[in-house]
């Protein structure tokens, strides 16, 4: 699905804006993903949440446009609107939060509030029309526009949404990428520097409810091919290699709880390194040079290249060993 439905897109604005959530910044399903809000973080918009609320505000500006296309979505009154504007910039888990009160009257004033406090907002109209608009946004040539770009189809239908000329500039988009997901499937050869900036956030994901952490490393006995072959590569001895892998998966096995966390080897020569999300995935490159060169890396979305991802993972998982 290149494009998710409004019905998904719904689910994701009532977490939003339901006062019940603890954090509605993070775990949303499908709107982190979506390609409009990848490109206003492409723009420099700092954090996913500000992304996504730009996103929300131009669909309501959209919705209330005067427009001569019969099929858009218009609300039956602009207090609604409003409304939800004050229930976004009020939403929980953000610093703007001053007053309970505030928040629950934008939600009266949008007969979002029973007797038993929040209804459903899915089933609201204002959230399926809002939604049906954030995705005819994501269809259109703003989402795959890239500061200034022309919109390049294949690249859209492929799901590249940002490409990067070195692998170590990727900074902010990992935390938005951890932020984002619950899931995380990783197969790289060891990962030393990256493991150690981004542990706090490995055991965050992995203490989740439902969170899940799956790594596969090469095999590196010392003396076999694969290890000569990797060692070569990295322009290192196989016994520093060995050592290198070995750390990783001590250093994995701390990181809990352990029923979250599934190690792997394997004996499959990686040429590339995959860095697997909830809804995105990064793809980084390896050099065959044997040198310190930059390695480009490219983030991937909905579309061929991310299932192309998501099944040779699975795949690779089937040919691998579970050692913890």
């Amino acid at each position: 699905m290149t494009h998710p439905g409004p019905e998904l897109v719904t689910a994701d604005l009532a977490r939003l804006v339901n006062p019940g959530l603890r954090s509605p910044r993070t775990r949303l399903a499908v709107l982190p993903a979506m390609a409009v809000v990848q490109a206003e973080l492409s723009r420099g918009v700092p954090s996913l949440a500000d992304a996504i609320e730009v996103v929300v505000n131009r669909g309501l500006a959209a919705m209330t446009a005067p427009s001569s296309d019969e099929g858009m979505p218009r609300p039956a009154a602009a207090d609604p609107v409003r409304a939800l504007r004050a229930a976004l910039a009020l939403r929980p888990g953000s610093e703007r939060v001053k007053s309970k009160t505030r928040r629950t009257a934008a939600a009266r004033e949008m007969g979002l509030l029973s007797g038993d406090g929040w209804r459903a907002h899915h089933e609201k109209p204002l959230l399926r029309d809002l939604a049906s608009m954030i995705c005819a946004l994501d269809a259109g040539p703003a989402s795959t526009a890239h500061l200034g770009a022309p919109p390049d189809p294949m690249a859209s239908n492929a799901g590249l949404s940002r490409f990067f000329g070195d692998f170590v500039d990727i900074t902010d988009d990992w935390e938005r990428l951890f932020a984002a997901s619950t899931t995380l499937d990783l197969a790289i050869m060891y990962g030393a520097t990256w493991r150690h900036t981004y542990r706090k956030n490995l055991t965050a994901l992995a203490a989740c409810p439902g969170g899940r952490l799956r790594v596969v490393l090469p095999q590196s006995s010392p003396g076999t091919p694969l290890a000569t072959l990797y060692a070569h590569a990295l322009g290192i001895t196989p016994a520093d290699f060995h050592a290198k892998v070995t750390e990783a998966v001590d250093d994995f096995r701390t990181i809990g709880p352990p029923r979250h966390v599934e190690i792997y080897q394997t004996t499959a020569l990686f040429r590339h390194a995959i860095y697997l999300f909830t809804h995105q995935a990064v793809l980084a490159l390896y050099a065959l040079c044997g040198e310190r060169i930059p390695t480009p890396a490219l983030l991937i979305s909905q579309g061929g290249l991310l299932s192309f991802v998501r099944q040779d993972f699975d795949r690779l998982l089937e040919h691998s060993d579970r050692i913890s």
